[in-house]
């Protein structure tokens, strides 16, 4: 331990740490990316990678990983970097990963469960539905496996009780618990107990609202400021020349969580001139990196405070870089984060070709998927029905408001009318990039890694919405409901 207190690539990262914490964001930045090499020893690597994920510093992360030795890695690492390569877009690496972590404790729980989340991803549910068995033999309370069972499976009575079972003895107040929750809510609901399983899913809410840090008038608060800060004149101004914003067009697929940005993005995927770049924060990071502050979800009041002094041409040559890799010859390429709706003025001011494809949900449906999902640290509106109301309503009024601010660059695309006129639907998607439509695009690649929480649900292809998922919950739902119609 006092040989690596003593080393200085360490002593450089722990103070590359102290920046960030201290929202010194390009002197921590700085100090990260100014290692000429990744350190050999193998805490400081460690260290080194965690501050470049943070970053969103993926390619280096994914050269750092590649480049290691992982012989004698510690289980919980080669865990943590498997989704970590996965987040980042590597899926081969993620597997490999997986499977060293297998080979060295094949009997331990949450590689088993690490394994069967990537088979989701994958598109392999059978595989990982038995990944999933497997730890839950190994550890029949661990959590995480019974929710991400609850998203897979079909109706199974067994198993709900056994998920009752486990939520008996679960810690009170701990993720655990809610986990358990959210998970016998969706076991109950699919075997038509609608009381239990609204009971379960509110206690499960109400659990991880207590848990999760969220400060919903701030939220509310950045909805104002976004509408006051991005005039039509702000976006309109530029930071480049059209001609210079070169290579390939931008296509940001955005809207709130659950509305079928997943859906719309796999159908873009398809087309031989489009390079799909998943979900990632890889914008965010440079405009904390442009405003040398931090913030943990896509933007914050502090980000809009200074966009007026930010250099948005620099914004741009740094995203533009970073990207490259993944783009390659591409004419278009698509990035889906749903909540980057926040960012569509800074998007189209860095990005002046950039266009911006907004899935529109019906707002009791929307609003109801986001209830009954688990997020890990993020959307923390989506567990209490007036917050997430109030967000819903914000988020219209911020969509709007783009609409007006730049006009021409958003489209607006029905889930409804993807799911259930889905040719129709693409081919005016495809006009308004630029790109002649190919039939290919209305077929679903099965060999496709999707990683985010609709990994299991795009898999069985696209379906026609049958009677809302909610019907059951009417009552229940009214101050939601009530509140979307204010």
């Amino acid at each position: 331990m006092s040989t690596l207190a003593a080393s200085p690539v360490t002593a450089l990262l722990h103070q590359a740490r102290a920046d960030l914490q201290a929202d010194r964001y390009r002197a921590g930045h700085a100090r990260v990316l100014g290692l000429p090499a990744a350190p050999e020893e193998f805490h400081a690597q460690q260290h080194y990678v965690r501050l470049l994920t943070a970053l969103v510093e993926a390619q280096r992360t994914l050269r750092t990983l590649h480049a290691a030795d992982t012989a004698a890695w510690p289980l919980p690492w080669l865990l943590e970097c498997a989704m970590t390569a996965s987040t980042f877009g590597d899926a081969a690496l993620a597997r490999s990963l997986a499977a060293a972590a297998l080979r060295q404790a094949p009997d331990d729980a949450t590689a088993r469960h690490v394994q069967g989340a990537l088979q989701v991803f994958a598109g392999n549910l059978p595989a990982a539905n038995a990944e999933f068995e497997r730890a839950l033999a190994l550890a029949p309370a661990y959590a995480p496996s019974h929710w991400a069972l609850a998203q897979i499976a079909t109706a199974d009575a067994q198993r709900a009780e056994r998920v009752r079972t486990q939520l008996a003895h679960a810690a009170p107040g701990s993720e655990a618990e809610v986990l358990l929750s959210v998970a016998l809510h969706h076991e109950l609901h699919r075997l038509e107990r609608y009381d239990e399983a609204w009971n379960a899913l509110a206690r499960g809410c109400a659990l991880k609202r207590r848990l999760v840090r969220y400060d919903h008038r701030e939220t509310l608060a950045l909805f104002d400021d976004l509408i006051a800060r991005c005039t039509p004149g702000f976006c309109a101004s530029a930071a480049a020349a059209p001609d210079a914003d070169t290579g390939a067009a931008g296509a940001f697929i955005v809207g709130m969580h659950r509305s079928g940005t997943t859906v719309l993005e796999g159908l873009l995927a398809a087309h031989s001139d489009v390079t799909d770049l998943g979900e990632n924060y890889t914008f965010t990071a440079q405009l904390r990196l442009a405003a040398d502050h931090y913030c943990s979800g896509p933007l914050d009041r502090t980000v809009v405070a200074r966009a007026s002094g930010i250099d948005f041409a620099r914004v741009a040559q740094n995203y533009t870089a970073e990207i490259a890799p993944r783009v390659g010859a591409a004419r278009v390429f698509t990035e889906k984060l749903p909540s980057n709706f926040l960012n569509v003025g800074f998007i189209a001011k860095a990005l002046p070709r950039a266009k911006f494809l907004h899935l529109v949900r019906e707002p009791r449906d929307v609003c109801w998927s986001n209830l009954r999902m688990l997020y890990s640290h993020v959307n923390g509106y989506s567990y209490d029905q007036r917050e997430l109301a109030d967000f819903h309503r914000g988020y219209r009024r911020l969509m709007a408001h783009w609409h007006d601010a730049l006009p021409g660059r958003v489209l607006d695309v029905s889930y409804r009318a993807l799911v259930t006129d889905t040719e129709h639907t693409v081919r005016a998607v495809c006009a308004f990039l630029e790109l002649p439509f190919e039939p290919a695009m209305l077929f679903s690649d099965a060999s496709r890694d999707v990683s985010t929480a609709s990994a299991a649900q795009v898999r069985g292809g696209i379906r026609a919405p049958g009677e809302p998922a909610w019907t059951p919950y009417e009552s229940e739902l009214q101050p939601l409901f009530h509140a979307l119609a204010d």
